[in-house]
């Protein structure tokens, strides 16, 4: 068992996923064959990039939450220096989310995310293509046997026949 692939460029993988995506219409059966293991790699890849985006997401919130808190905290100290006290002291959350969501590291989370979040819907894509091959070559299968019946009550040949439930 040769196991999924590895690949050492992104290049590679590209020329790979787009093996995956084509059909050579002289190897159907082989075509149709490989559907299969196309899924699994490309979809243990979608589900990879899902815990990724995920794992960002928590990070995002966690990172934004402790900004929240220092910045609530540095806030409060600031005005109370300045003699305000009681409600005027007191940072608003809007205020806090205001000043929390241009923190840097933030940002950088942010940035990580959305970059996360286009690899999933990417290889969403992928997925959704391959299954389409996999459907499109059950239809090309279906119609190459109906043009090879069709041919050959034609040409008056013996008619291939399915062996159906009276054949016993």
């Amino acid at each position: 068992m040769a196991g999924p692939p590895r690949f050492t460029s992104e290049a590679e993988v590209q020329d790979y996923l787009w093996s995956c995506v084509q059909v050579d219409p002289m190897a159907l059966s082989e075509e149709f064959a490989r559907v299969p293991s196309d899924l699994a790699y490309w979809n243990e890849r979608y589900a990879s990039a899902h815990l990724r985006a995920g794992e960002l997401r928590v990070r995002c919130d966690r990172v934004l939450g402790q900004r929240r808190g220092e910045l609530q905290i540095e806030i409060e100290q600031e005005r109370l220096s300045r003699g305000l006290s009681g409600r005027d002291a007191r940072v608003s959350a809007v205020e806090l989310k205001a000043a929390a969501e241009f923190d840097s590291d933030y940002l950088a989370v942010c940035e990580k995310l959305a970059v996360a979040e286009a690899e999933r819907t990417r290889l969403y894509g992928v997925l959704d293509a391959i299954r389409r091959k996999g459907d499109m070559l059950v239809s090309l299968g279906a119609q190459q046997r109906a043009e090879i019946n069709a041919e050959m009550r034609v040409s008056g040949a013996p008619r291939s026949r399915w062996p159906g439930p009276s054949d016993g």
